[in-house]
């Protein structure tokens, strides 16, 4: 990729779902290291824009691309496994894991060859070692051995993050509701 090339491009993306228009013409570029963000009211189209950038829905019309490459309409763990990630608006764990399995399930997700019972222990001691990094990270270090579901939403939302940067993204998208208390403080 060009320095000039920006990481993702959206050119001219409509979405329709039947006769309402969720998304039209829109064009949007983010450069490596640049922060963006997307606000707008109920239903401006801020969630079909990532579910159309990240596979879940295919534009009308219009192109997406990353990393120059065109993923318009590819399935989103393609997509993923380019470097695209993302958490969703309504919170998604795994809740009958603790916080280290959850994050360990993302490490492991990126290896050629997932999870093996004969797997060398080094390789393993490379993962956990990256599955507290995130966790720190996120300042959930404290709570790797929590169920997930016991987390409080503020955590779980968190340990949703992590559970993102766990694939390596080279960008994510983050989709949130605004939040109070500890997981604002956590995420400063």
């Amino acid at each position: 990729m060009s320095i000039s090339e920006p990481l993702l491009k959206i050119e001219e993306v409509t979405h329709r779902f039947g006769g309402l228009v969720a998304l039209k013409d829109v064009s949007i570029t983010v450069q490596e290291g640049e922060i963006r963000g997307i606000i707008g009211p109920n239903g401006a189209g801020k969630t079909t824009l990532f579910n159309v950038t990240t596979g879940e829905i295919k534009p009308t019309s219009g192109k997406v691309y990353f990393r120059e490459q065109d993923i318009t309409g590819l399935p989103p763990q393609r997509i993923c496994k380019l470097g695209l990630g993302r958490t969703f608006q309504m919170t998604l764990i795994f809740p009958g894991m603790s916080v280290f399995e959850s994050i360990w399930v993302g490490v492991n997700a990126g290896n050629p060859i997932p999870w093996h019972p004969l797997k060398r222990i080094e390789s393993m001691q490379r993962e956990r070692e990256r599955v507290f990094e995130i966790a720190t990270m996120v300042g959930l270090q404290d709570k790797l051995n929590h169920q997930a579901a016991n987390l409080s939403y503020g955590d779980q939302k968190v340990l949703e993050i992590a559970l993102a940067l766990s694939t390596n993204p080279a960008l994510l998208l983050l989709s949130m509701n605004p939040l109070k208390g500890s997981a604002r403080r956590k995420l400063k």
